[in-house]
């Protein structure tokens, strides 16, 4: 098992999100894309390829369930 974390970016997405109006699944995707080309120069690309499918599962599920509107509680 891989004990890794994102590292605060989601909180970066989710300033981004509250302040520039950019949607937090994609800023995080942003993110991801550059970790993973750096990865592929690396790690094994079959390791990295596995990860990046799930990176891009979690994030379209972000992008499609994490949105200002779905909340009831306003501030």
């Amino acid at each position: 098992m891989a004990r890794v974390g994102s590292g605060g970016v989601g909180i970066v997405a989710l300033w981004l999100r509250d302040t520039k109006e950019i949607r937090a699944g994609n800023a995080q995707l942003i993110f991801d894309l550059g970790v993973f080309a750096r990865a592929f120069a690396l790690f094994d690309w079959q390791v990295v390829l596995l990860f990046l499918v799930r990176e891009v599962v979690l994030n379209v599920m972000v992008i499609i369930l994490h949105r200002r509107d779905h909340y009831m509680a306003r501030r």
